[in-house]
């Protein structure tokens, strides 16, 4: 019997803290071919929901104090569907959705739009959330038990073996508190030094935007993904004038699930690192790959990985404005950049429709403005770039992915 009320993980309220007052969610698109059946939908969302009721919870305090909860609700999480206009694109419906602000403590926390092409050749179901709620890998086991309860039989079963809560802390509370002092020694470190970033100074912005770029699948580890796109970044620093000595800081999430495991569902099972390399030293994709590879395995040696994830246990405890004080309010980021991988379990058939592809859009704040987002499905990488209009041009993220591009056909040849 899966209970009423989930608190909150730190990573959560680390997220629910960077919100700042805009949109903070993220989305999950699947892509296929014919009609997805919207009332298909709906009636296995009516099925998932005693399995996963957080889908229609509320955020809260159970008093004036205390850690944040969901909370979860008997309603059923609106489906929208939405017909394609006449030039109109799905690219245009997820910037609209990625906008669409959520109130987690007055309304359900994600949202199901379905989007049909004009002549039903086309649909796609997007799960868009408030980023606090889950991470990608919680979205994509969700919307496979959404297929499963509406396959029933066997693939329903499947569904309800699934778990939806992240397991107890092992560690004993001393061990904890060992771990959290090094990470805020670790983080005021950080806050002493902001890093710079496109979206530093920038007086005033505007709604997120996205757009995407699809390659072929290309097998490679993180730190030459991040390379990559560090070395695309660095072209925009030296066209905006920005320092090329001091070195980019990126918080690279690190999956908390064990290999294989598939859950949990709810809570961003996540801790991070923060990688730094310097903008001047990355013409030479594999020299800064080999650099940013050493920094994890030290950091992971060090326990900084489990050091972060503990003190973001115990910043649960603060309010959620206290946590970026040291970082002077600003989420501490030159540039966000995460690799989901492969979207799993791989689908074939949602509700009716033949699956052919899925990618990750996430929200970036105004600090720092731009974000590269990268998953696969076969022999598809989707490359999402996500950007708040005023801290860059549409023009600054068509040359940044077309670098990006040009560096992946490199590492082709």
């Amino acid at each position: 019997m899966v209970r009423r009320t989930l608190t909150l993980l730190g990573p959560d309220v680390m997220l629910y803290a960077m919100g700042g007052g805009r949109p903070n969610n993220a989305v999950l698109v699947a892509e296929c071919d014919g009609r997805l059946a919207a009332s298909r939908v709906e009636g296995a969302l009516d099925a998932l929901r005693p399995l996963a009721p957080y889908m229609s919870s509320r955020l809260e305090r159970p008093f004036p104090w205390g850690r944040l909860r969901w909370t979860a609700t008997d309603e059923r999480p609106p489906v929208v569907r939405r017909l394609l206009r006449a030039n109109e694109t799905v690219d245009e419906v997820i910037d609209e959705v990625l906008n669409q602000q959520v109130d987690p403590r007055r309304e359900p926390p994600l949202r199901w739009t379905v989007v049909e092409s004009s002549d039903g050749g086309r649909s796609w179901l997007l799960l868009a959330w408030v980023h606090p709620l889950m991470d990608p890998r919680g979205a994509e086991l969700l919307i496979a038990m959404l297929a499963a309860v509406d396959r029933g039989g066997e693939a329903h079963a499947w569904a309800v073996a699934q778990p939806t809560e992240a397991p107890a802390d092992q560690l004993d509370a001393r061990a904890r508190r060992r771990l959290a002092r090094q990470a805020l020694d670790r983080l005021r470190a950080i806050g002493s030094n902001p890093p710079p970033s496109l979206g530093r100074g920038v007086a005033s912005s505007g709604p997120v935007r996205h757009r995407r770029l699809v390659v072929p699948a290309l097998n490679r580890q993180l730190p030459v993904t991040l390379a990559l796109v560090g070395g695309a970044m660095a072209s925009l620093w030296r066209a905006r004038g920005l320092p090329l000595a001091q070195p980019f800081l990126v918080p690279i999430s690190v999956d908390r699930r064990r290999v294989g495991e598939a859950g949990p569902v709810f809570g961003n099972y996540l801790s991070f690192h923060f990688a730094r390399f310097t903008p001047a030293a990355t013409e030479d994709v594999a020299t800064t790959a080999v650099a940013i590879r050493r920094d994890m395995a030290d950091a992971v040696r060090a326990d900084l990985v489990e050091a972060v994830w503990a003190g973001m246990g115990f910043a649960r405890y603060s309010p959620a404005r206290q946590l970026l004080r040291p970082f002077g309010g600003e989420a501490p980021a030159s540039f966000h950049c995460a690799d989901t991988g492969e979207v799993r379990p791989p689908l074939t058939t949602l509700c009716g429709a033949a699956v052919r592809g899925g990618y990750h859009v996430s929200c970036v704040q105004p600090h720092p403005g731009l974000g590269v987002f990268f998953s696969r499905r076969g022999a598809t990488e989707s490359i999402v770039a996500v950007w708040v209009q005023g801290v860059v041009t549409t023009a600054d993220v068509d040359h940044l992915l077309d670098a990006i591009r040009s560096s992946i056909a490199a590492l082709a040849a």
